[in-house]
């Protein structure tokens, strides 16, 4: 009973190598999708925030990539995203402390993975500018 005939080990050999060439769901062309959501960035409080995902990577060039933005705010926050569908939305950084936006790429059925991005707001002292030095 534990021995394998010839033809039962070729069905076998057939079905294992039908479920890797399948690639068991595991998609390499879904990898070639990559979200880039920018470099972490420090602003001053108040300030039109612009992210930028026009880094994000796709391996066919023939179908644009589409985005979606997604923003978690601090408390006491109304910032919102204008144009969370394109690749690069603002928000105004409206209260101190950080903000993650997360951005995911899509091209077809394809989708990468998340990437995010931290702003941190900060209150900043103010300057003041006199001007350059005068003669008298």
């Amino acid at each position: 009973m534990g021995i394998l005939s010839a033809g039962r080990l070729g069905v076998l050999l057939m079905v294992c190598l039908d479920i890797t060439a399948c690639g068991r769901g595991d998609d390499d062309s879904a990898s070639a999708l990559t979200a880039f959501a920018g470099d972490d960035q420090v602003v001053a409080k108040g300030m039109v925030v612009r992210l930028d995902g026009s880094r994000s990577t796709g391996s066919d060039a023939s179908d644009a990539l589409t985005y979606a933005w997604s923003l978690t705010a601090p408390g006491g926050s109304t910032a919102t995203l204008s144009a969370a569908d394109s690749g690069e939305p603002t928000f105004t950084a409206d209260v101190e402390g950080d903000y993650v936006a997360t951005l995911v790429v899509a091209r077809g059925d394809l989708t990468s993975a998340p990437d995010i991005v931290t702003i941190t707001a900060r209150n900043t002292a103010p300057a003041a500018h006199a001007g350059a030095d005068r003669a008298t």
